[in-house]
């Protein structure tokens, strides 16, 4: 019996213990649905009809963030599809210049912003560092560039860019 007693006092201790360990309830499970997709924002409220240097900021930001984040199609929903002449070739070349590289720097800043009608014209000097692999120096690539904007029904989006193989 005597030898019984520790386990009894140990019993004893670990019982009130153990309610306040396992006692505790865990916290709710959260439900596993898939995260909502993430809708692709519009360039510009499409009621904007107004051209500036900030929708131009705005559009020219995507095609950077679209190369420094490595996402062709962030870069593309910058040119509109419908009205950018030959779209499908220059998506084509867009495809292939990210496929050839493994990541890239850019950066730009708008020279002079006008109106022609209905449609903004941005002159942007461009600068991208593209990288094959990180055992090469990085291609780098300035200049200016024109990009001609319209709106459209999403938004200002660019119809036309001078030199149009910039990014290649």
């Amino acid at each position: 019996m005597i030898r019984q007693l520790p386990r009894v006092v140990l019993l004893i201790l670990l019982v009130p213990g153990s309610t306040a360990l396992f006692g505790q309830q865990a916290p709710p499970a959260t439900p596993k649905d898939k995260p909502a997709k993430a809708k692709r924002a519009t360039l510009t409220p499409p009621s904007s009809a107004e051209f500036s240097e900030s929708v131009a900021r705005q559009i020219l930001g995507l095609i950077r963030d679209g190369l420094q984040n490595h996402s062709s199609s962030r870069m593309l929903a910058a040119f509109d599809r419908e009205n950018l002449p030959d779209y499908l070739a220059f998506e084509d070349q867009v495809h292939a210049y990210f496929n050839q590289h493994d990541s890239f720097r850019s950066y730009f800043r708008i020279l002079q912003t006008s109106t022609e009608g209905t449609h903004g014209v941005v002159l942007a000097e461009w600068q991208v560092e593209a990288v094959r692999n990180s055992s090469r120096p990085p291609e780098r690539r300035e200049g200016q560039v024109r990009f001609e904007m319209a709106p459209g029904k999403n938004g200002w989006q660019i119809v036309q860019m001078t030199p149009r193989d910039f990014f290649q």
